[in-house]
């Protein structure tokens, strides 16, 4: 069963997590009543019978195994413009051909604009990097650098090109292919 400086320790901890800028582990045990000695070592609490009581019961292997299973998963919403000179159903095959799903289009005077749902690497790669924590299988040494990445938009200005010419659609077909060389995707043909 949990002692009181365990339970108000996860419960500054909960709230520690939600913070913008946490404070280290250590602080909170003290504000918990803990020794300074003992905030120097977090694990003899966190490791303690009591705590690992509390985190099963406030978060249950079941529930983080769903989310966990759901984050591996992840989707978000994109837009990207394109000319108009490309149907919809030209928008559709190339999204797709990347694994998207697209929900909606709209045709402006200049552009298409498209919106749809894409892989969130970013946050599955962070479900990845846990899940092989959990497991024992990457200690925080041999943690990969972020992948990081970059994401290009192209955007073009005051209407000074039009969109739908064949000297624009050249120059935004050459600037997509140097885009995707510099960071090593294949070129859409």
């Amino acid at each position: 069963m949990p002692t009181l400086k365990q339970k108000k320790a996860f419960t500054f901890l909960s709230e520690n997590i939600r913070n913008p800028k946490p404070i280290p582990l250590g602080k909170v045990l003290i504000q918990a009543g803990y020794s300074i000695e003992v905030s120097k070592k977090p694990q003899l609490v966190t490791k303690s019978k009591g705590f690992q009581e509390l985190l099963e019961e406030n978060m249950p292997d079941d529930l983080l195994q769903k989310v966990h299973l759901e984050t591996l998963e992840a989707k978000g919403l994109a837009h990207q413009v394109f000319p108009l000179s490309m149907s919809d159903e030209e928008i559709t095959e190339l999204i797709e051909k990347f694994g998207g799903v697209v929900q909606k289009f709209k045709h402006g005077e200049t552009a298409t604009h498209a919106w749809y749902f894409i892989a969130d690497h970013q946050t599955r790669l962070k479900a990845v990097k846990l899940g092989y924590e959990v497991k024992g299988q990457l200690s925080k040494n041999d943690r990969p650098a972020d992948a990081g990445g970059n994401t290009y938009n192209t955007f073009i200005g005051n209407n000074t090109i039009n969109p739908n010419a064949p000297k624009a659609r050249e120059l935004a077909d050459e600037t997509i292919k140097i885009l995707m060389e510099k960071t090593k995707s294949p070129p859409v043909e």
